[in-house]
């Protein structure tokens, strides 16, 4: 069952100015459970299915807004639950019961935040694209080393022409990471994310990424 065509099942906002039509922005199966899926709306917040779709709760209270971009869970007990929207990362201890906006305008340059990958080896490292709206004109990229309690911006080799939009990695090879800005520059790295170079090719715009191995 789809979670767009079955507006039975997910009563979506109809509503999503300027943009007109409110999108799915992510689906994530549940690391832990086979029958869990979460996915995030722009903008209507995060929905979970424990169910494999079948029925959807909406785990929305206390995000700092309901313009959601992307989702990770990092491992634990409790779990993390992270979500990146328009003007925040949010933290969830709960399972998505409540959350709690990490203020990350004051240690970021900006508050837009998009992109979220774990590292496909240690979901305790993560990537976060920053940036300063959509599409922006300046981005950083943001990193992890202990589960998202804390940041630190990575050095890249120029400085992002636009947010970082996007991630891609493979289980096969988790230190080649690639993280690209919507307008176009696509980095790499081959370390786990400790130093990067700029791929020369220059794109006019990128809305996706994928590594296959």
């Amino acid at each position: 069952r789809s979670v767009v065509d079955d507006r039975r099942a997910v009563p979506l906002e109809e509503n999503c100015p300027p943009i007109v039509y409110n999108r799915v922005t992510k689906l994530l199966a549940d690391p832990d459970d086979a029958n869990t899926v979460w996915v995030g709306v722009e903008i209507d917040g995060l929905w979970r299915s424990r169910d494999l779709g079948e029925s959807w709760e909406r785990l929305s209270e206390g995000l700092s807004s309901q313009d959601l971009h992307d989702f990770a869970v990092v491992p634990g007990s409790p779990r993390t639950l992270l979500a990146s929207t328009n003007n925040d990362l949010n933290l969830s201890n709960d399972e998505g019961k409540t959350w709690q906006p990490q203020n990350v305008r004051a240690s970021f340059p900006n508050a837009y935040c998009r992109g979220l990958l774990p590292k496909a080896d240690d979901p305790y490292t993560l990537f976060l694209g920053n940036g300063n709206g959509p599409p922006g004109t300046v981005g950083s990229l943001q990193v992890s080393r202990d589960g998202g309690q804390s940041w630190q911006m990575a050095n890249l080799p120029q400085t992002p022409n636009s947010t970082i939009w996007m991630f891609a990695t493979h289980p096969a090879l988790p230190n080649l990471i690639f993280a690209a800005s919507v307008n176009g520059y696509v980095y790499r790295s081959e370390d786990g994310g400790a130093s990067w170079v700029k791929c020369s090719h220059e794109f006019g715009e990128l809305r996706s990424l994928a590594l296959v191995v």
